[in-house]
């Protein structure tokens, strides 16, 4: 990994608007299309369940394994964050996905990592 400047401003809201495009759009779109339209209500229930629990649930512990090299600690945060992005997918898009996961790892880098790096310099 690197420390320079330039490369983070870059890679940060990259990284967290490829991760939604993916994630949010391909995983999330399809099963909305199958609950809203139908017309079945018993079909419904059961999407929707599938929805909560696989869709939702399972790409939070998906996004927390995917911070792995930071040990269970970071596992467990990311999880809880990937909670609350697919709160924000779901009450206001992907853009408020996009901007909740870039909001944190940019008070992350500016509170954390950035004092900590200057500290050592």
């Amino acid at each position: 990994f690197t420390g320079d400047p330039e490369v983070i401003a870059v890679g940060v809201p990259y990284v967290a608007i490829s991760v939604f495009i993916f994630y949010g759009s391909a995983c999330r779109s399809g099963m909305n299309a199958l609950i809203n339209g139908s017309g079945n209500y018993k079909i419904n229930f059961l999407t929707a369940i599938l929805d909560a629990i696989i869709l939702r649930i399972g790409l939070a512990l998906l996004f927390g394994l995917a911070h792995y090299a930071g040990g269970w600690q970071w596992m467990l945060l990311a999880g809880l964050a990937g909670v609350g992005y697919g709160m924000a997918y779901r009450h206001g898009g992907l853009a408020a996905a996009v901007l909740a996961h870039l909001g944190l790892n940019a008070a992350h880098y500016g509170l954390f990592t950035y004092p900590m790096r200057a500290a050592l310099h």
